[in-house]
């Protein structure tokens, strides 16, 4: 496993890391409905995900790997950077997984018997994006995500995302609008915390009663 972040338009290593980590986690939240019972029914409401890499400590950057001291840069530091993890077995076969993180933290040790060390700490905004590829051509997900601007007083987005993409033919798998995770529905009329997916108008329709107010966005994210 690498960790990895984009300068221009390549993934560097992170310094020379040894160790790498990914975490993705679920807010769970209680749902009720009059059919439920006596037992507790729960659902995903947003999900974040975070990732560090460790390693030692080098002071220049090359072909091959970033320093920590460039991390270190205010205008890298304060801003969004395109992070990738990379996960590859003994046959080659690498799955990847990318999205848009700031730096949380960086930490630089050093003893006098080894080493100094780096570790650097980054907090995901947004959501992921997972690719594979492999020597026996596995099975490639496609999945993807992007977000949609809308106007104040409608309730639905469909065309192109922010990035140019486009949501016809394809299949939703989740659907993200003011921090809140939608139930999606492919027929009937959407109520409260559900979203309407149309993969034939690669539309996305929520409830008439709650328009969109100035500034919304509106996260999808999909396979083919």
């Amino acid at each position: 496993m690498t960790a990895s972040i984009k300068v221009g338009e390549i993934y560097y290593p992170v310094f020379c890391a040894k160790s790498c980590s990914f975490d993705l986690t679920n807010e769970i939240i209680e749902r009720t409905g009059v059919n439920d019972g006596l037992f507790y029914k729960r659902r995903v409401r947003r999900t974040d995900w975070s990732g560090s890499a460790s390693g030692v400590i080098v002071t220049d950057n090359t072909n091959d790997r970033y320093s920590p001291f460039y991390l270190l840069q205010e205008a890298v530091r304060r801003s969004e950077g395109d992070w990738e993890f990379a996960f590859t077995n003994e046959d080659n076969e690498t799955k990847t997984i990318t999205g848009t993180a700031l730096i949380e933290g960086i930490n630089l040790t050093g003893d006098i018997n080894s080493f100094g060390q780096a570790t650097v700490n980054i907090i995901g905004t947004g959501g992921v994006v997972i690719d594979e590829s492999g020597s026996t051509g596995g099975v490639d997900e496609n999945v993807d995500s992007d977000y949609w601007t809308t106007v104040a007083g409608e309730y639905s987005i469909s065309g192109s995302s922010v990035g140019s993409k486009s949501l016809v033919g394809k299949t939703a798998l989740a659907v993200g609008l003011r921090g809140n995770v939608y139930d999606i529905i492919t027929s009937g009329t959407p109520t409260n915390l559900q979203a309407k997916f149309s993969s034939l108008a690669g539309s996305v329709t929520f409830d008439s009663s709650i328009p969109f107010e100035s500034g919304d966005t509106v996260w999808v994210m999909w396979k083919d």
